[in-house]
């Protein structure tokens, strides 16, 4: 995905893990523990979904990020329930239309 938006160009992709690692600096120096991964995917969601990261960003300023992670999970759960029963009720049929 990133690879995609950065249209493969290195220089952008340089920039991000070099933004990636003044981020884990940062917040070391701060004394706040977040997984590189957590670090990459919240640097990921800024750049690609401003609007959304600021969000993100207000929940946890306000003390709603957990709440509000347990319940998206719950709905992504949801979606891909509904989304995986055609499938799961008839897996010969959509096993032939992908091949």
């Amino acid at each position: 995905m990133l690879y995609d938006r950065a249209g493969g160009n290195p220089r952008r992709i340089k920039k991000f893990l070099n933004n990636l690692r003044m981020r884990q600096s940062i917040s070391e120096r701060r004394g706040i523990n977040l997984d590189a991964g957590a670090i990459a995917k919240l640097l990921t969601l800024e750049n690609l979904h401003g609007r959304e990261f600021e969000t993100v960003a207000d929940w946890l300023a306000n003390g709603e990020l957990p709440d509000k992670l347990v319940a998206l999970e719950a709905a992504a759960s949801h979606l891909t329930e509904q989304l995986a029963a055609p499938i799961m009720r008839n897996p010969a049929k959509h096993s032939a239309a992908n091949s």
